[in-house]
């Protein structure tokens, strides 16, 4: 997947972002809800870092990694920028 403020299917040919803001906690609720159902191992986030959300997509990303984590899937970040 690819995201800005909502999860989008992942589309290899952009060579760079496309977004305004940066949402982890709604992104990683949202990518919950997707796999719910499905076997899924981990989470792979390349991030620089910054969260940069506003209102109504300013979900606490802890919190959202810590459901993700009840729900017994991994995050791996992968730090760039």
């Amino acid at each position: 997947f690819d995201f800005d403020r909502e999860l989008a299917p992942f589309d290899p040919s952009l060579k760079e972002g496309k977004g305004e803001q940066t949402a982890f906690g709604k992104v990683l609720d949202d990518v919950l809800r997707e796999v719910r159902d499905r076997r899924t191992l981990g989470v792979v986030l390349m991030t620089d870092g910054a969260h940069r959300a506003m209102p109504p997509f300013d979900a606490d990303p802890l919190t959202a990694a810590r459901k993700l984590a009840d729900a017994q899937v991994a995050i791996y970040a992968v730090g760039y920028g």
